[in-house]
């Protein structure tokens, strides 16, 4: 079957037109908002756009500060389920706020370093102003010395997962 160059490039438009990859700026400074739910794929004759599943809606948060708790601090996590260890791959953010929501995926970037933690917990002497994310120590060690206490100016992915 042969299409005119013109016929594929009217359909090439009109798929990318209704199954777009859009990255806008909110605050270059704070916030980049992309959608990566689809991306096109090389033209096999079968499908010409692919979903990718496992990709979700992405934020990232370039002013975020990061903090750590841990003993005590630990029990009882807001989004339920058996306390953890300060050494868990676990993040407590302002719940309240509406930036991540339990079960959310964090990607901490910190001068050149990363980790991946899941929202597991509320913040409560979290910033309510801006992303502030409190680590499991074990986490925040990963990044830094815990003497340093604070870190400013880091990146944040948030990687919401589908809520019901």
């Amino acid at each position: 079957m042969r299409f005119q160059l013109t016929t594929l490039l009217a359909f090439a438009a009109a798929l990318v037109a209704a199954h777009p990859s859009v990255e806008a700026v909110a605050d270059a400074s704070d916030i980049v908002l992309r959608d990566t739910n689809t991306h096109m794929t090389e033209f096999d004759g079968r499908d010409f756009a692919k979903k990718d599943l496992h990709k979700r809606k992405r934020i990232v948060y370039k002013n975020a500060m990061i903090t750590y708790y841990y003993g005590r601090q630990l029990n009882a996590p807001a989004c339920g389920g058996p306390t953890p260890s300060e050494w868990d791959a676990i993040a407590a953010v302002k719940l309240s706020h509406g930036k991540a929501k339990c079960g959310d995926e964090l990607h901490v970037h910190w001068k050149g370093k990363m980790v991946n933690v899941k929202v597991v917990d509320d913040c409560g002497s979290c910033n309510e102003n801006e992303l502030h994310v409190d680590l499991s120590r074990g986490m925040f060690r990963k990044l830094d010395n815990l003497d340093v206490g604070v870190l400013t100016n880091a990146h944040v992915r948030v990687i919401h997962k589908n809520r019901h």
